[in-house]
């Protein structure tokens, strides 16, 4: 952001949730989540993002706190397998669609990076003239030769942030005009259906705001009741029906409204928390987090099937504290994949396979 996105710490406490819109649900019955074996790192390593291209073919990302590192592994449809991974942490990843094209953003400067092989190679992001800095926040793609990128940027002589969008056409990162007025804007989170469609919200003049991209230009349309924050989320299936999550707060925008409604509490828990929503259809979406029974903090994972949310079972690693699912990304109604932490006692890789 430049600012660190922990994404540990955007947990919704007291859950609200998404979209109600849509025919009868897809049957989802015959999945059921799983974990999966991942290769651990001998040190204090978290997980913050995860995006699968396809049901064979996911990547994650995150930091080696040990070294201040980043840390990156892929699914490859059979197992999980160690990427070379940058010096400087990524916290955001996005992979295209059926593709095996994905990107990432670090936690500060002014770089992307590109899946390459069983590495990452650097691509220079377009800085504002005279800016002092930029600070990258979402990244969405679609192609290989299209991702959306947002965030904010420090102009000349001004210590406040304002919007910042980029696109990338394959070559090279472009930046594309945005609203942006009075001090504190910025574009927490995007989200991207087709090159030509996207939504993205965050704050213009101290205010929420949301723009969506038609694949010319960036527009206002109807802002979220509640301001995004630096750590917001957006899960869209189409430019006009997505689910905003932002700390204490989940928002579905339909057509030109923006709601909220309520997850389901599992039995006991003292404490419930959304980290991250996936969704494939109207009548399908995933949700995971963690919940909190007895003191002991534990996965979470529920689905909406267009009506209500229902909690799923979900494994958890044995003996094991501060287990969560901090992120989830989903390719079909019966095909997700959830990642995570536990500590033991350090910071371990955690990764679920619902199908």
């Amino acid at each position: 952001m430049s600012r660190s996105r922990f994404k540990s710490f955007r947990w919704l406490s007291v859950a609200v949730v998404v979209l109600s819109f849509g025919a009868a649900a897809q049957s989802a019955a015959a999945a059921e989540w799983k974990l999966q074996t991942t290769p651990q790192p001998n040190t204090n390593t978290w997980i913050e993002d995860v995006s699968c291209g396809s049901a064979t073919s996911c990547v994650s990302v995150g930091e080696n706190f040990s070294t201040g590192g980043g840390v990156s592994q892929a699914w490859t449809g059979t197992a999980w397998t160690t990427l070379t991974s940058p010096a400087k942490y990524m916290t955001d990843v996005s992979c295209a669609p059926g593709t095996s094209a994905c990107s990432a953003l670090p936690s500060s400067g002014s770089n992307a990076y590109r899946l390459s092989g069983t590495g990452w190679t650097t691509e220079a992001m377009a800085v504002p003239i005279g800016a002092t800095g930029i600070g990258m926040m979402d990244i969405s793609c679609q192609s290989a030769t299209f991702c959306m990128a947002v965030g904010h940027y420090n102009a000349p002589n001004e210590s406040s942030w304002n919007t910042l969008a980029e696109r990338w056409d394959g070559s090279k990162w472009t930046i594309l005009p945005t609203p942006s007025e009075g001090l504190g804007n910025f574009l927490s989170t995007v989200s991207c259906t087709s090159a030509g469609a996207c939504v993205a919200v965050g704050k213009n003049g101290g205010k929420p705001t949301a723009l969506l991209w038609n694949g010319v230009t960036w527009g206002a349309i109807a802002p979220p009741n509640t301001a995004p924050g630096t750590l917001t989320e957006l899960s869209c299936y189409t430019s006009t029906v997505c689910m905003k999550a932002d700390w204490g707060e989940l928002e579905r925008l339909n057509g030109n409204v923006w709601s909220s409604s309520t997850v389901a509490k599992p039995v006991g828990s003292t404490e419930t928390s959304i980290g991250d929503v996936a969704c494939t259809s109207g009548t399908f979406c995933m949700a995971v987090g963690r919940y909190v029974t007895e003191g002991t903090s534990k996965t979470l994972a529920e689905v909406w099937n267009g009506t209500n949310w229902t909690v799923q079972s979900t494994p958890n690693p044995k003996e094991k504290t501060g287990v969560e699912f901090v992120s989830v990304s989903c390719t079909s109604a019966t095909q997700c994949t959830a990642v995570g932490r536990y500590m033991d006692p350090k910071g371990q890789i955690l990764a679920a396979r619902y199908e």
